[in-house]
This record gives structure tokens, sequence and C-alpha cells, in this order.
């Protein structure tokens, strides 16, 4: 191929590419055109690859690509425990010291455990715990005139 003739050829494919404005679709553009130009008789543009095969592509090449340490996570070490305690385990030490012997409420005992011990704990973090003992028959509950449910030691 002749020098003049490249040149030609490259201006089109220029303004080919250029008359799209995404980066991305120039690319692909870009892509196709080298992938037909470079190899005439197996891949025309109808019969090119589909994009879902191209990512594929890219994605195994990529992959491939990284290096062992990205891809190996080194395991997380967790040598520190927080000091605080779990709801049901505040609950239960609770239980056992008869802070339920006068009914409670959940918002009660939220308010206890921040001031009296320190643990900030939600009702919903609570509550789970509440309704096993009260399975459990360890604590009963029933509704005051507020519609809340209170708690009592059996």
């Amino acid at each position: 191929m002749r020098l003049d003739e490249l040149q030609e050829r490259l201006k089109a494919f220029a303004d080919t590419v250029n008359l799209f404005k995404s980066e991305a679709a120039q690319l692909r553009v870009l892509d196709a055109l080298l992938g037909y130009l470079s190899a005439p008789d197996e891949v025309t543009p109808a019969s090119g690859p589909s994009a879902t095969s191209r990512r594929r592509q890219r994605k195994s090449q990529y992959s491939a690509e990284a290096s062992p340490k990205s891809q190996v996570k080194a395991p997380r070490k967790s040598s520190r425990r927080s000091g605080t305690p779990g709801a049901s385990a505040a609950i239960t030490k609770l239980l056992e010291t008869g802070f339920f012997k006068t009914p409670k409420t959940i918002g009660m005992i939220v308010k206890h455990c921040a001031s009296a011990r320190g643990h900030h704990y939600k009702a919903n973090e609570c509550s789970p715990t509440l309704l096993r003992l009260v399975r459990d028959e360890k604590l009963t509950r029933a509704k005051n005139t507020d519609g809340q449910y209170e708690y009592t030691q059996v």
C-alpha cells in the first residue's frame, strides 16, 4: 500500500470515528474498523462479535492482566473486641438483676441501658430478645394505656 493511499484511508477513518460524540462509542467504532481492516475475510461489520461477547472478552482480558495480589484478599484479623455486650446479653443481665420486677417499656429499657450501663441500643435491637424471653416464659408482657408493651418478670 502506498503512503498517499494510507493517508487517505486514515482521513476517512478519522472522519468516521469523529462522527460519534461519545468517547466510548468512538472506541467501539475504532475497534470494529481496526478489526475489519486487519482481517476483512474473517470479520465483516454485519457478522462481527456481539456486544455481549466483546464485554466478556474485555472482562476476561482485564482479569487475566490483574496481578495475583489483587485477586487474593488477605484474611481479616479481628484481634480486638468491642467492649459493648450485645442487646441480648444486656437484657439477660437486667433480668438476672431483677430489673423487670416492675413493668418496663422498651423505651425505658433502652434508656436505662444508655444511662446506667453506658451501652446504647436501639429499640429494634432489643425487641427480638424481649420477645424470646416472653416466649420462654421468663417475662410477660401487657399493653399499657398508651398501647405500648410493658415487660415484667414472671
